[in-house]
């Protein structure tokens, strides 16, 4: 289920992954779908508005993406092609 994002009204947080700081950056104001697995339709998502690094140290850090939630990106299947392990990316 998405989560409310703790003292930022209106937004809701991904859970955790791995992924370049250059890369998290680059996709403040994209799009994020959340799915449980891969074959299964997106259970929220929305328009990313910022991250937080839980892991700020490393090259490759560990984030949660803050989104502004729209209901038009639940219930989206995304194609088996393009999955790396933990998420899938969209150009």
């Amino acid at each position: 289920m998405p989560r409310k994002a703790a003292g930022r009204p209106g937004e809701y947080e991904s859970g955790n992954w791995v992924v370049s700081r250059k890369r998290a950056k680059a996709l403040k104001g994209g799009k994020i779908y959340l799915h449980h697995s891969r074959d299964e339709p997106s259970f929220g998502g929305g328009t990313i508005t910022d991250f937080s690094e839980l892991t700020p140290k490393e090259k490759y850090i560990r984030v949660i993406f803050y989104y502004t939630p729209d209901p038009k990106y639940t219930g989206v299947v995304a194609p088996a092609d393009g999955w790396r392990n933990e998420y899938r990316m969209v150009k």
